[in-house]
């Protein structure tokens, strides 16, 4: 049976950095490819959100907004040790509150229930935080008085905090295997590395570390459950309405056909609502229990404390060049603590990806300590890695004498070398030119000394160059560069359906979820395009298992690149439909007919009919298309790339670090909508300066506990803090990715912002800066050498 006729075929789908392979059905219709010269109406315009009026009146609902009769409210008890097991839960305080119903332990649990990997309530404490009981009350206040009623006798254990210490003989073991994922590191390498560091002339060599960072959405994790009969909806804060119906199903030990996941608004999830939590399995036992709905949003605490984080990273780097600056060899030690729970988002992937090098040796290990288990967060592990790779790029520049952007213009990879194939297409040279002529990185000496204000205040260079502003502290002025790889292209499954409806509206349903980033405007502009429908007419359903095909989470930057081409295929066979039902009104062939704007013209234009004519003289008869995501193809890697370049001013006597500029420059193939896009990109940027700067999630080295699990005390960027940033995509198309030529963008911008500034902050210190985030204290250290 040839390729093409054969129903079923192996595919690989890069999620996150990890490759899957997936048996997928190879569409029956696939939609014409809109190449570089097709003639597009609706995408590629920057058309404004279409759930913008919802959103700014406040009439888009999200979970937390839910309220249904005699809804009953839930509160989680946490343990405040971080090793240990809680002796007793007295709940006789709690109880006494009005509108306190029941203190919930796993005692009372109808059997053993494991959520995330984690035992649901467990007395047996692995992190400060862990949710031991819950209160269910009458109102949200009841719930919350009475969790912080409830009295916890617990025995406390030897907490294992750093990987220094989970390594230690004797070290308390986490897991029956110890504490190292897979018993030890994992070595990746291609050539002979040992060779290249001897032969080659010039070596440098650095140790960084970057600190855990929090997802901080706006929106805390939260679930409303309500069953009817034996069948249970819930309304989630996710990323993936399917995956959580899966988990649900399997906590409660029901099938999936009797759970049913609706997620309607998001604020934001940055890749820790990918999963279903505990409070998402307790809100249904719950409501099961008291026949009646239940909600259990999050506090700001447990947010902070309980739903994952990007985890710390500790990397060395050895990188061998020759005389003119071409990679010889590049060698990395990694070293990341997960929490008690994660997966091994890799710190050193990108050491394989990023340049031309022949020879490239990794080593990396992954721990566990008694920390919040770790959750994906935007690029995991490249945001880590770029870091370490990045700095140490510009080590060897100012060891060479190169211009750090010509260094890497010199070690640019024309071809995806970690797995010895091409790429579907590479625009990062266009990165570098275009990006370099908008930042004027050719003239920056210049500008260094030349006392350039941000807009706030003037600034006179003195002879050393050194800045001063009205009689204040000297800043110094710097300028940095950095360089992005992210594996973008999504994949299968991934399925939607088009329908038009008898008054010529038209409905796109696709079981995908919009996070707040746009994707209901994205799908909708592709459906438009397709049908040849006018946007106004496009409604979009998405994120409810019971109404709409299946597709996957909403991470990895998938969800434009994955239901995207299924949209844009139900598009067409509806179309294809459409012309067909014209023809025969309008006594014509099919071919001889084309759609726009929802209207349907002969070629010549002589004759023309409305969809709304069609569809109002087929009466009943529904016109519908029906479209899959194909697989990927084998030969080529579908990744993202970008540069980005920084401005940065710095106070040496104080420490502080202002960042007065970004330019970012990405090659993301075709922009569906290039406002939706601005919007991801300076989204990611500024996600990237917290990074750089300020966040980082402090635990007390002897008790465990969370220092600063607040947004009070959790330092995010302000807008006070945002700089000037000017972020676009260079002009492609990627048709080998998909039919659209689109790859994803969300992961993208926050890679190379945080080496950017840093790399930016050494040119104006002199010194190397080596670790994240430059808190003032870390930036003084630094020139203390």
């Amino acid at each position: 049976m040839s390729e093409r006729e054969r129903r079923f075929i192996t595919t690989s789908v890069e999620v996150e950095g990890r490759f899957e392979n997936r048996v997928v059905e190879v569409p029956g219709h696939v939609a014409p490819a809109w190449g570089a010269d097709a003639e597009l109406h609706v995408v590629g315009r920057p058309v404004p959100r279409m759930d913008a009026h919802q959103k700014v009146t406040g009439s888009a609902t999200f979970t937390a907004d839910v309220v249904l009769p005699g809804m009953l409210h839930a509160a989680f008890v946490r343990a405040p040790i971080a090793a240990g097991r809680v002796t007793q839960v007295d709940g006789a305080a709690a109880l006494a509150i009005e509108g306190v119903l029941e203190v919930f332990t796993a005692e009372q649990l109808p059997r053993p229930i494991k959520v995330a990997g984690a035992p649901l309530l467990s007395p047996q404490v692995r992190y400060a935080g862990q949710p031991v009981a819950v209160v269910c009350a009458e109102s949200a206040r009841a719930a919350r008085l009475g969790a912080r009623a409830v009295a916890l006798t617990w025995e406390s254990a030897e907490a294992v905090l750093t990987p220094g210490a989970a390594r230690a003989a004797g070290a308390p073991a986490l897991r029956p295997t110890g504490n190292v994922v897979g018993g030890g590191p994992t070595v990746t390498a291609r050539g002979d590395v040992d060779a290249a560091f001897r032969d080659a002339p010039v070596v440098v060599e650095g140790s960084y570390t970057t600190a855990s960072q929090l997802h901080t959405a706006l929106e805390p994790h939260g679930a409303v459950a309500h069953w009817e009969g034996d069948r249970v909806t819930i309304w989630e804060s996710t990323q993936g309405v399917f995956r959580v119906r899966a988990e649900v199903a399997r906590a409660l030990g029901v099938p999936s056909s009797r759970v049913r996941v609706i997620k309607d608004y998001m604020g934001g999830g940055f890749g820790a609502k990918n999963n279903a939590g505990p409070h998402t399995v307790v809100a249904a036992l719950l409501a099961r229990r008291h026949a009646r709905p239940v909600r259990c949003v999050l506090d700001r605490f447990g947010e902070q404390a309980d739903t994952g984080h990007r985890p710390a990273s500790a990397t060395r780097v050895r990188m061998a060049a020759d005389t003119e600056g071409r990679l010889q060899a590049i060698e990395a030690w990694c070293e990341v603590p997960l929490g008690v729970e994660g997966w091994e988002a890799s710190v050193a992937a990108i050491f394989h990806e990023m340049y031309a090098c022949p020879n490239v040796r990794t080593t990396e290990a992954f721990v566990y300590v008694n920390e919040q288990a770790m959750q994906a967060f935007r690029a995991p592990g490249h945001a880590e890695g770029a870091f370490a790779l990045e700095r140490t790029m510009d080590v060897l520049a100012r060891r060479l004498g190169i211009d750090p952007l010509e260094l890497r213009v010199r070690n640019f990879a024309a071809r995806d070398e970690a797995r010895q194939r091409a790429y579907s297409g590479n625009g990062l040279l266009r990165c570098y030119a275009e990006g370099a002529a908008r930042f004027g990185w050719a003239d920056r000496a210049m500008r260094k000394n030349a006392g350039v204000g941000d807009g706030m205040v003037a600034r006179a260079a003195t002879a050393d160059g050194i800045l001063k502003s009205g009689g204040g502290p000297p800043r110094l002025r710097g300028f940095g560069m950095a360089s992005q790889v992210w594996g973008a292209g999504g994949g299968p499954p991934a399925y939607a359906t088009v329908r038009l409806n008898a008054d010529a509206s038209v409905d796109v349903l696709s079981g995908t979820q919009d996070l707040g980033t746009g994707a209901r405007t994205i799908l909708a502009q592709v459906a438009a395009e397709s049908l040849g429908a006018r946007l106004e007419d496009v409604r979009v359903i998405l994120g409810d298992t019971e109404r709409t095909p299946y597709a996957g989470n909403s991470w990895g930057s998938m969800t434009t690149a994955s239901v995207g081409p299924a949209v844009q295929s139900a598009a067409d066979e509806a179309r294809l439909k459409l012309l067909d039902a014209a023809a025969e009104l309008l006594e014509c062939h099919p071919g001889d007919l084309v759609t726009r704007d929802s209207t349907i013209t002969t070629r010549d234009g002589a004759r023309r009919l409305t969809f709304a004519e069609v569809t109002r003289k087929l009466g009943n008869v529904m016109i519908m298309g029906q479209g899959s995501r194909g697989p990927n193809p084998a030969d080529v890697g579908i990744m993202s790339f970008g540069a980005q370049f920084a401005e940065v001013d710095v106070e040496p006597e104080t420490g502080h670090v202002r960042v007065l500029r970004i330019v970012a420059a990405h090659d993301v193939g075709r922009v569906i909508n290039p406002l939706l896009a601005g919007s991801q990109l300076e989204g990611g940027i500024l996600q990237g300066m917290g990074f750089a700067l300020g966040e980082e999630r402090l635990v007390d080295p002897h008790t465990g506990r969370p220092v600063n699990p607040t947004i009070h005390d959790y330092k995010l960027p302000t807008m006070a803090d945002a700089p000037r940033i000017d972020a676009f995509c260079i002009d492609t198309v990627d048709l080998a990715a998909n039919p659209m030529g689109a790859r994803g963008l969300a992961e993208p911008p926050v890679i190379p912002t945080a080496p950017a500034i840093a790399n930016a902050v050494a040119d104006a210190l002199g010194v190397e800066v080596n670790d994240l985030p430059l808190t003032p204290w870390r930036v003084i250290a630094s020139l203390r050498g």
